[in-house]
């Protein structure tokens, strides 16, 4: 296969995928994330799922979210600070995340 081509930089071939000679690192980011402790199948012809977190909350992963990862139990549903919503495999989201102090919210 030949080299591909980029503005910028030479791709060379590299375990199944191209590495660029221009590398990135993802910039930080805070999120709010919730076990999935419950699940079920909305319509399973369209993927989407009834999931429930362990704070009781229900969420609907819709079928662009289980598209290409059907979520299980254990699993998290994540909230970034723009709001963007998605679920991480267990494995993968405590391998990218650490903890910050918790935050007490007061009784009303």
């Amino acid at each position: 296969m030949g080299e591909l081509k980029a503005e910028g930089g030479r791709g060379r071939h590299r375990g199944g995928c191209y590495a660029w000679e221009v590398q990135y690192r993802a910039n930080p980011v805070t999120v709010e994330a919730w076990e999935i402790v419950g699940l079920r199948w909305i319509d399973s012809s369209r993927g989407d799922m009834d999931l429930e977190l362990s704070d009781g909350a229900k969420v609907v992963a819709t079928a662009e979210m289980t598209a290409r990862y059907t979520p299980v139990l254990g699993d998290y549903w994540v909230r970034q600070e723009d709001d963007y919503c998605y679920v991480n495999p267990k494995n993968v989201f405590e391998r990218k995340y650490s903890p910050l102090v918790a935050r007490l919210k007061a009784d009303s």
